[in-house]
């Protein structure tokens, strides 16, 4: 039997009402009703005070398993084992928060694998054109690039060799990445510099 129906039992046997009991430990009624319902539990300053008016052990007060040792070291007792609903309801939640997980998390699976297969039959229609305008030491240079939109892969580029060289621009296969190094270094000279938003183009 656990601490909730033994504190009910012993009160009952005492012939003690709720209001009665809540006087001698020092507590108000609702305390004493609220430990019959298994809502809470004393702790072991008023489980002591309980014991002692009821004329029990502490042991017989709460349960045979817990010895007055681990109730010293634990503080505030329950013995009561986890009620089913409660496992159940515990359960329940698991599941629902899972099933909204699901939810969310699909479309966004599913755009991730047509992106995937779609990248590759795509590729050639997204193609894209670039190009950036150069004023540096009071010369204008010119560069442009056609490349996959997807990744910044060249496909082709070709502009004024001073940039070129100055740049290095062979070393970047990604026309992004090319384009920023130029409008550093232009920049970074004091020279100024124009770029054409990229756009899709035929083939």
């Amino acid at each position: 039997m656990d601490i909730v129906n033994r504190i009910a039992e012993l009160r009952k046997g005492n012939n003690l009402s709720q209001e009665g009991l809540a006087e001698k430990v020092g507590v108000a009624r609702q305390t004493i009703s609220k430990w019959e319902l298994g809502e809470t539990s004393p702790d072991l300053k008023q489980a002591k005070k309980l014991s002692e008016i009821f004329g029990v052990s502490l042991d017989e007060l709460v349960c045979a398993q817990v010895s007055e040792a681990e109730q010293a070291v634990c503080g505030p007792m329950d013995c009561a084992p986890a009620r089913p609903e409660k496992k159940k309801d515990a359960l329940k939640a698991a599941a629902v928060c899972f099933l909204v997980i699901l939810i969310i998390a699909s479309p966004i699976f599913v755009r991730l694998l047509i992106k995937k297969n779609r990248y590759y039959d795509s590729k050639q229609d997204n193609i894209m054109y670039a190009s950036i305008e150069c004023t540096l030491h009071g010369e204008q240079y010119f560069y442009e690039f056609r490349f996959y939109g997807d990744d910044g892969q060249i496909i082709e580029a070709g502009g004024d060799g001073y940039l070129a060289d100055i740049t290095e621009i062979e070393k970047y296969g990604n026309a992004y990445k090319a384009i920023n190094i130029i409008d550093a270094y232009v920049k970074n000279n004091g020279g100024t510099t124009v770029i054409k938003e990229a756009e899709a183009v035929t083939g």
